[in-house]
């Protein structure tokens, strides 16, 4: 288990495998195609189970590459890349 938030995940999907988290499933996340999802504010809509997978801390803009569930013609090929460091994913509590 990890503390909520983006810098306690730093490592843990190399060091320990994928990561069990939860995102907002508003429209921004239904329509994304490609690139770097950074979503504002509060983002609305339900819960969505993901598994954080890895990450690219070298990317111009760093991301966590993150597993979805709705098949590879969603997202690219079926992940998504969350902008890293702005607390978009809620992560399990101890």
């Amino acid at each position: 288990m990890l503390p909520g938030d983006d810098s306690a995940l730093r490592g843990a999907p190399a060091n320990n495998g994928p990561v069990s988290a939860v995102i907002r499933s508003s429209p921004w996340l239904e329509t994304y195609h490609v690139g770097v999802a950074n979503p504002s504010g509060d983002c609305g809509g339900d819960y969505r189970a993901v598994l954080i997978v890895g990450y690219d801390y070298t990317a111009p803009v760093p991301y966590w590459f993150v597993k979805n569930s709705w098949g590879t013609s969603w997202g690219v090929s079926g992940y998504l890349e969350l902008a890293m460091n702005q607390n978009k994913a809620v992560f399990p509590k101890p």
